[in-house]
């Protein structure tokens, strides 16, 4: 049992590594690399990852994370709040979409809203700048076709019909309805 979870451990420490994972993608993570490391080493014969039950897995695997938390590889909190601040820094969204992004990277909605509340996100100036990096595309359409489709594009990228509104007047006011 030592051996698998230093096993476990190290693949953990080394694609953590590379790239910042959230609690979940990481036990998935672990999980798929438990199992073709059971499947692979049936094969040789060695009882490394062999005849563990469920409850003796969990137990690894808790205590993997456990220790990578204990090491300040992990935490959840800051890996939403760093999302979202490259997120508005890089390709801005709207508070909709990044709890959506957020949600599916295996985060709970708790650590989600702690995250969005730490951080001042001003939607409104957001959609505007994401609307002045569309300019020339939405510059083909005129008038009414040029406010949906930034509508359209806004909304697209979870910003709420407040923040859409704002950004597109500010841009768009000299247009004649």
């Amino acid at each position: 049992m030592k051996r698998a979870y230093q096993k476990l451990l190290e693949y953990a420490l080394k694609i953590l590594s590379k790239k910042r994972y959230t609690e979940r993608k990481i036990r998935e993570k672990l999980e798929q690399f438990f199992k073709k490391l059971e499947t692979r080493l049936k094969k040789e014969s060695d009882s490394l990852f062999s005849g563990f039950t469920v409850e003796e897995k969990e137990k690894i695997f808790e205590e993997v994370i456990a220790r990578l938390y204990e090491l300040k590889y992990l935490d959840d909190e800051a890996f939403a709040k760093d999302y979202i601040h490259n997120r508005m820094a890089l390709k801005p969204r709207g508070k909709f979409l990044l709890k959506r992004e957020l949600r599916l990277k295996g985060l709970n909605l708790e650590t989600i809203e702690a995250a969005l509340n730490a951080i001042e996100i001003d939607e409104a100036f957001a959609a505007e700048t994401v609307l002045k990096k569309y300019h020339k595309k939405l510059a083909k359409f005129d008038g009414i076709a040029r406010k949906n489709r930034a509508y359209q594009l806004l909304a697209s990228r979870g910003f709420n019909h407040d923040a859409i509104y704002k950004a597109v007047d500010s841009c768009y006011t000299h247009l004649a309805e």
